[in-house]
């Protein structure tokens, strides 16, 4: 019997190769990140007692220093090359959440880096949604169902907290979207929309749809029928953002996010994986994980598989175990 991931309704799902894209996406843009923050290494990886800007304690000074700093970056950097190319992928992607949570998370009030904002955020809720939908993937794989299913729910909660922040900070009322597009620091465009009034109608869409775009589509990603609706409509919206101001690779991030929502076998995900590399990848299942880490596993007897499919067929009859209600982890 199993407990999760096979009622299409409640628990979503996702293709291999559609994941395997995302898991080569985000390697690629964290690979990204991480060069565009090489310039400044000494000031943003470096505490002040090394003569960078993190706050000094006792275990940044041992972590951030001239010494041990550079191999943690090449280690991130190897975890990140691992996620491009499918080797070593979860062990990869556990060390690189941890790395993303240390400096992203645990170090965001303690430097002038700030943890890298809103970029260094997406990176490091990406990273963990990697880490997960990897792991139950090739360990755990009736729980992936439930791992997606937390991974849209956050994430649409995260959109529509987003979303109301923009309509309580003053979006409503003018000050949004034209400040970032004007602003040389920020906009691709200011010598263009410099031009313009601030209060021209064009501007006061862009605002009102900034805040109730990412909050009515964080609805919908909460609702197990409208799911793929709300994410292809954050994934235009950061579209068009990408076009037009400056955000590291907060839009490319948040567009790869958005694929996680596309069900298994659609219409979309089927273009998809025709059109993305690495589109018709297969999970190497490994061990499963000890069974108090994981339930809904079937005896060996019961379990079917097509090659690059993960889908578990029971028998109607015939399996000696079944009858009696018990259910062991096997090595897959």
């Amino acid at each position: 019997m199993f407990l999760f991931g096979h009622d299409p309704f409640l628990f979503p799902t996702l293709s291999a190769g559609l994941q395997a894209f995302v898991r080569s996406a985000y390697g690629a843009l964290l690979l990204l990140t991480l060069a565009a923050a090489l310039p400044q290494a000494r000031r943003y990886f470096q505490s002040e007692r090394w003569g960078g800007y993190a706050r000094s304690s006792a275990w940044v000074d041992a972590v951030q220093n001239p010494y041990v700093g550079p191999w943690l970056l090449a280690v991130w950097v190897a975890s990140a090359l691992c996620l491009v190319f499918g080797e070593f992928v979860v062990l990869a992607a556990g060390v690189n959440l941890l790395l993303c949570h240390y400096l992203f998370i645990r170090m965001r009030w303690r430097g002038v880096l700030r943890g890298m904002g809103a970029p260094g955020f997406i990176a490091f809720w990406l990273g963990a949604a990697v880490f997960f939908l990897e792991l139950t993937a090739r360990h755990a794989p009736d729980l992936q169902g439930l791992a997606l299913l937390m991974v849209q729910v956050d994430f649409g909660s995260i959109m529509i907290s987003a979303g109301l922040y923009k309509l309580l900070s003053g979006y409503r009322a003018g000050f949004g979207m034209q400040l970032g597009m004007v602003n040389p620091e920020w906009g691709y465009w200011p010598a263009f929309w410099r031009n313009w009034p601030p209060q021209h109608p064009l501007f006061r869409f862009l605002n009102e749809m900034a805040w109730s775009t990412e909050v009515f589509a964080g609805v919908l990603m909460l609702l197990p029928p409208t799911r793929m609706l709300g994410g292809l409509a954050i994934l235009v919206s950061f579209v068009f953002i990408a076009t037009q101001i400056r955000l590291g690779f907060l839009c490319e991030m948040i567009v790869v996010c958005c694929l996680l929502f596309v069900p298994a076998d659609s219409a979309v995900d089927r273009a998809l994986v025709a059109l993305l590399p690495g589109g018709h990848a297969a999970f190497q299942t490994g061990a499963p994980l000890p069974r108090r880490h994981s339930a809904g596993f079937t005896c060996s007897c019961c379990r079917s598989f097509a090659p690059g499919c993960s889908t578990t067929r029971l028998p109607t009859k015939g399996c000696p175990r079944r009858s009696s209600g018990r259910s062991i982890a096997t090595r897959i």
